[in-house]
């Protein structure tokens, strides 16, 4: 009787255990934000709209970068956080995602946040309009690539034109599609040479235009990568220059990492580093230059650079060996003695011949 009881209480410990790591678990992890509408909200142009945020701790909202006609006031009460977005006069500007988080928690839709898609209906303006006048899109090789076109109406019949060479590509909805949340999207190989690009639509026979996107391709081929010297000899106090070349495809951005015998380098005590760009024909070498002004004993064995593009990465490796002190000096001057000494005799043999 005394062991169930003994037992009985273990068990009883372990699940009051479960249950206060589970409860503290859940006291740090509040319920998501509510808000008063969700999913997909359409409205017209100069309305207004009053989107209202609810949740166990401070809030904030995100809206969309060309968004301007906007407001925040609390509401708070009842116990619970509460903060209103206001939209007033909307114009196609406030298209886009509003989300709702909690200020000091990392954000997890559905979990921390919560979000609705706006509309703002403008058929003259069925293009929401960029940040710039001229916006950048990287593309890559194999990928697929968003042109963010969005759309201020929904269902618009969307063109692609390009302008080198001048092409005009319709979404076939598998490959190629229009999303007026997010933009044109298609392979990349549709419009690698394409330069610039822009959205075409037509409402009641008027032709329309999305702004300009300049499209830009990043390589991330890296052909080769050499480190030079690959085993060099110096006595403390001399200078070590160890040059890591990389050869690449066009456009690709290179990042360079040293280190020593496994360790990284603290870059600035007593290393730096020069770095150098040169085109080639239909290739780039990029060069990362190590330099130390004055070794020492310290700095003998492995030093290995790591080029990476982001999607690719090489390493290479090079040997230092770093004489040092009295001994070792005498030693070597020793070695190079008796080296000259056999070259000279061998020398004197083939003379008497």
């Amino acid at each position: 009787m005394m062991k169930q009881a003994v037992s009985v209480l273990l068990l009883l410990g372990i699940i009051l255990e479960i249950t206060g790591v589970a409860a503290i678990q859940l006291r740090f992890m509040p319920d998501p934000p509510t808000l008063n509408t969700y999913g997909t909200h359409r409205m017209n142009k100069s309305d207004n709209l009053d989107l209202t945020c609810r949740g166990r701790q401070r809030l904030l909202w995100s809206t969309p970068p060309t968004s301007t006609r906007l407001s925040t006031s609390d509401c708070s009460g009842s116990g619970l956080f509460c903060l209103t977005l206001t939209i007033t006069n909307a114009t196609v500007n406030e298209t886009g995602q509003y989300q709702c988080y909690y200020k000091d928690l990392k954000v997890e839709d559905g979990k921390t946040a919560a979000g609705i898609y706006v509309f703002v209906h403008d058929s003259k303006v069925p293009f929401v309009p960029s940040e710039k006048e001229y916006e950048v899109v990287f593309i890559r090789e194999g990928e697929r690539v968003v042109i963010p076109c969005r759309g201020s109406v929904e269902n618009l019949n969307v063109t692609l034109n390009t302008n080198y060479p001048i092409k005009e590509i319709h979404p076939d909805g598998k490959d190629s599609v229009w999303d007026p949340k997010k933009g044109f999207i298609l392979p990349t190989h549709l419009i690698s040479y394409a330069g610039v690009v822009s959205c075409q639509t037509r409402i009641k026979n008027e032709t329309f235009k999305s702004p300009l996107y300049i499209v830009a391709v990043v390589g991330y081929k890296i052909y080769d990568l050499t480190l030079t010297p690959v085993h060099q000899r110096l006595s403390v106090g001399e200078r070590l220059v160890l040059s890591c070349t990389a050869h690449t495809e066009l456009n690709v951005g290179i990042e360079f990492n040293w280190t020593h015998s496994g360790g990284a380098l603290n870059l600035g005590s007593g290393f730096h580093t020069v770095s150098h760009k040169k085109k080639l024909w239909d290739s780039l070498e990029l060069s990362n230059t190590l330099i130390v002004e004055n070794v020492t004993v310290d700095h003998s064995g492995d030093f290995t650079c790591t080029a990476s593009s982001g999607q690719m990465e090489k390493s290479a490796s090079a040997y230092l060996t770093v004489f040092g002190g009295c001994t070792e000096n005498i030693l070597l001057h020793n070695v190079i003695l008796i080296k000259k000494s056999q070259e000279m005799d061998q020398g004197g043999s083939n003379s008497l011949v």
